[in-house]
């Protein structure tokens, strides 16, 4: 855990770098089974079925999977339904013993 907004932004950035790389690392045991038990909870985005009803999830992009290298995953969320599951995602993350962090709010979420 992050000790200072230093140590904060250098593993952030230091994280995020992780995604950009070619070919991106398969996600951790950790961050897999935090992607698991998200999609427990609402569905994976399907943009090859039309059928899918959009409005069951806050996930903004999928397959949430492709979002997830190394020890990172960084996802986007439909507004109308953010605060419910940032919450969700990021008391899910502390029990998955990983640290959330809101760009949005530039903060750690607990």
């Amino acid at each position: 855990m992050p000790n200072s907004d230093y140590e904060l932004n250098a593993a952030l950035e230091m994280n995020m770098a992780i995604l950009n790389l070619e070919p991106a690392p398969e996600p951790t045991t950790r961050i897999r089974t935090y992607v698991e038990a998200l999609l427990a909870r609402w569905p994976d985005l399907d943009f090859d079925n039309e059928d899918e009803d959009e409005d069951e999830t806050p996930w903004a992009d999928g397959p949430m999977m492709n979002n997830a290298a190394g020890p990172i995953i960084y996802f986007a969320m439909v507004y109308s339904k953010a605060e419910e599951a940032a919450e969700f995602a990021a008391q899910l993350a502390s029990e998955h013993g990983l640290v959330c962090f809101d760009p949005q709010l530039e903060a750690l979420r607990n």
